[in-house]
């Protein structure tokens, strides 16, 4: 039997603010992890050209990570089945890099809801982040004209 060719793997990991996250906000946390898995691979973050994601405090959360950090990624994926994320995130990050739809996924997650907010928050009833909040946004009509007007430029 032939052995088949890998066209996707795991290559880099990182994991942060277990114990007590204090209250960063939570972009500011998923930069650093999304920081810390790309050089645990060895791979440049403006490399990254596929990007998952569903952070609770942005209603598209993949748009707002990649504004945060320079990403323009040619495949995303903000779906939030609840705990089943990041299995569902991993999976279609799969699938993406063997359609060759990407050449670098980025799956990523932050939150502080423990120490922030107190309790549990979900992205349909979040604020919208400090990044956003100055220009009054609509939700979710802005993000989604952020989003097309992002992919003509």
């Amino acid at each position: 039997m032939a052995k088949r060719k890998a066209e996707a793997a795991i290559v880099g990991v990182a994991t942060d603010f277990v114990h007590g996250a204090g209250s960063p906000d939570p972009l500011d946390m998923a930069a650093r992890v999304a920081l810390d898995a790309c050089r645990d691979a060895g791979i440049p973050l403006r490399r990254v050209d596929g990007l998952f994601s569903g952070l609770q405090t942005e209603f598209l959360s993949t748009l707002a990570i990649g504004e945060y950090l320079g990403l323009r990624p040619t495949f995303s994926d903000n779906n939030r089945p609840g705990g089943s994320s990041f299995p569902a995130h991993s999976q279609q990050a799969a699938m993406a890099l063997q359609a060759g739809l990407c050449n670098v996924a980025l799956i990523v997650y932050a939150s502080n809801q423990r120490t922030a907010m107190g309790k549990l928050q979900t992205a349909v009833a979040s604020n919208w982040s400090a990044t956003e909040a100055p220009y009054a946004a609509r939700f979710p009509v802005t993000s989604y004209a952020l989003a097309a007007a992002r992919s003509h430029a």
